[in-house]
């Protein structure tokens, strides 16, 4: 008979070590907190924002960007669409472009040079505005880094419109993100009540399947999400997000942006905060019944999961903090990890009007970065703070710590078991205090004992600190249950990830 030892050691042998990172959008890997603060980091805005040149044709305010860096042109891409501010001339919206050198400062991009479509009202337009006699309404773009098919790593989700009341969902897909080709057999909502905008495409990690967030229905203002194993073939969605007692009064959700993030999910809920009348001054906020489309202000706030299936809210705060658009609306739908400088780039639409005004040149895109984990930290108040992890299981050399110390503050660190006895070697007397801004601090202990040296081992990190915000911690270490830590003393048995 094969010993229990024997079964686990070969399992061990053959599993994938494990790698965490902790963010402290709650305090489910904690099990001790004093004198802390949990709070959002609002993003630097980075300029006023792009406004296209034709500004008497299109507004930005519904601009929905997508930015990525094209290999082929060695330049940043921003794909939007622009809203049409005159019926008569355009009675229809339009996707367009612009290109940039530094990924902030953006001007228009010639696309009629990639021969997209034959029907161009300005050159930097992306898509065809007429496709089997529906008309070009709404479009966002993304980038699927796990396409099967070389040809559909970028993808167009476009929304087309008759000249009655239907709504079709049309997929574009494209190899290099300049070329453009309509996909007849994709689409991204069954149908023709496909819902306005904005969406959002992420790939789930956890099980290998694409999902999208969209409102149910065509004006239907909550959040759904459907998921599909294949790009362009979802499911039927369920309701994930509407408006609650927590929410401002007549609070309506606009729509989620979802990013998966190191090995979570991190987006942005926008909320309409809607007018509390149906007409002012003599005029009606909207042509549909029962409906709201004048005025207002439309508010970001942050989202996560951690498995992309089950989605939380996190502090019901504006993100964006004083950013000028706060009194009018903002879409956060692009999020980009800069790995060279540690940065993250978010692209926004935004205008400081309320809800469904266009005038010339108020819609615009903006760009914000924001640090490494900088969604939100514990920051200490009152005195010297102390965290306490719940218990971990160490699997390799690498712990990591993403720190702000402000002039005259300190961090520092002590390592316990499980059951609160200090580790000889690892106390706080033995760490060496650190006082600086790193996003990957790793802290060195004068005994010279390291992090490492506890592979194979269960402990609990209890963390002191002053003047100082914390943004995450990250390595090879898996959180575990106190059953887990039982069975391990108990079996050796090695704790299996859940998620």
């Amino acid at each position: 008979m094969i010993s229990r030892e024997k079964i686990m050691q070969t399992a061990n042998d053959y599993r994938t070590p494990f790698y965490s990172k902790l963010l402290f959008f709650d305090d489910q890997n904690l099990n001790i907190m004093k004198n802390v603060k949990r709070e959002s980091v609002a993003p630097e805005k980075l300029s006023d924002g792009y406004v296209d040149p034709a500004v008497d044709l299109v507004n930005l305010c519904w601009g929905y960007p997508f930015v990525f860096y094209c290999e082929a042109i060695g330049k940043y891409v921003l794909y939007y669409q622009g809203w049409s501010r005159n019926n008569v001339v355009m009675p229809h919206h339009i996707s367009l472009a612009a290109e940039s050198d530094d990924g902030v400062n953006f001007r228009p991009f010639n696309m009629a040079q990639f021969g997209n479509c034959d029907d161009y009202i300005l050159p930097n337009q992306v898509l065809p505005i007429k496709v089997g006699g529906f008309s070009f309404l709404e479009g966002q773009f993304f980038v699927d880094d796990n396409a099967k098919v070389p040809s559909e790593k970028y993808v167009a989700l476009t929304l087309y419109k008759s000249s009655g009341l239907d709504y079709k969902a049309v997929v574009f897909t494209s190899a290099d993100g300049l070329r453009w080709k309509l996909d007849e057999n994709k689409t991204w909502h069954e149908g023709m009540n496909a819902p306005d905008y904005p969406i959002s495409l992420f790939y789930n990690r956890t099980d290998g399947t694409y999902g999208i967030f969209k409102r149910p229905r065509h004006a239907d203002r909550r959040s759904s999400v459907a998921f599909g194993k294949e790009l362009g073939k979802f499911g039927k969605p369920s309701i994930v997000f509407q408006a609650d007692a927590a929410d401002k009064q007549l609070t309506d959700i606009y729509g989620v942006s979802m990013f998966p993030y190191a090995d979570m999910y991190v987006g942005f809920i926008m909320l309409y905060h809607t007018p509390n009348y149906f007409e002012l001054n003599g005029e009606k906020v909207s042509g549909l019944p029962t409906h709201k489309f004048l005025g207002g202000n439309v508010e970001p706030q942050l989202v996560y999961s951690y498995n992309g299936v089950h989605f939380n809210r996190f502090l019901r705060e504006p993100f964006f903090g004083r950013s000028g658009f706060e009194n009018g609306c903002m879409y956060p739908t692009c999020m980009v990890a800069d790995k060279a400088d540690d940065n993250i780039m978010i692209y926004a639409s935004a205008t400081r009007e309320e809800h469904g005004r266009i005038n010339k040149g108020e819609g615009r895109i903006v760009p914000f970065r924001m640090r490494k984990d900088g969604f939100c930290c514990l920051k200490s108040e009152n005195g010297v703070a102390e965290l306490l992890t719940r218990g971990i299981y160490v699997d390799g050399e690498k712990l990591a710590f993403n720190v702000q110390c402000e002039k005259g503050g300190f961090f520092e660190i002590q390592v316990e078991d499980c059951e609160g006895n200090v580790l000889e070697g690892y106390s706080f007397a033995d760490c060496v205090t650190f006082s600086g801004d790193e996003t990957r601090h790793s802290f060195v202990f004068a005994s010279g004992k390291t992090f490492g040296a506890l592979k194979g081992k269960m402990i609990t990190i209890r963390m002191r600190f002053e003047n100082a915000r914390i943004f995450g911690i990250e390595g090879d270490f898996l959180v575990v249950t106190p059953f887990q830590y039982l069975r391990h003393k108990e079996y050796g048995e090695i704790p299996e990830q859940l998620k």
